[in-house]
């Protein structure tokens, strides 16, 4: 409204540059703010995986509650549970040695484990202790270029 009362007071170009600050200004800011949320998302992946790499796995509570911390950092909508893409991220962010094809047989064993459906933390827990082998001397120190998912039985 303002923008057409200044071009109808003989001020064009300020009235334009009002009426597209007017229509622009909310889609910048939102442009802005999910740049932001993403931003924060990335920073606190890391500083979680992070804190699971520096963690140590035989005190199994402590472990825990660093693996849900990453957990949680990579669920992206905030509903508790992780989606496929999400497992992916999260995956690939504790096994960086994990390769394309070995990352894909992974997820596809999750599926086979619970469906399509998404992941609860407990979920996330009982897929690792069943695809890490621990007798075949792998770690399941995350981050740790020598511990590998394994497509146990």
């Amino acid at each position: 409204m303002a923008g057409l009362l200044l071009i109808w007071s003989q001020q064009p170009l300020l009235g334009a540059l009002v009426i597209v600050l007017g229509t622009m200004g909310p889609v910048l800011l939102g442009v802005l703010w999910f740049t932001y949320k993403a931003r924060a998302r990335a920073h606190q992946q890391h500083l979680a995986l992070h804190a699971l790499r520096k963690g140590d796995p035989k005190d199994k509570e402590a472990y825990t509650d660093l693996i849900e911390t990453l957990f949680l950092a990579h669920d992206a909508d905030g509903s508790g549970k992780l989606s496929q893409k999400e497992l992916r991220g999260l995956l690939k962010s504790m096994y960086p040695s994990l390769g394309r094809r070995d990352l894909s047989q992974a997820l596809m064993k999750v599926r086979q484990l619970i469906g399509d459906q998404d992941m609860s933390f407990e979920d996330f827990l009982d897929v690792l202790d069943h695809m890490i082998s621990p007798d075949s001397g792998e770690s399941t120190h995350a981050g740790d270029t020598a511990g590998r998912l394994t497509l146990t039985a």
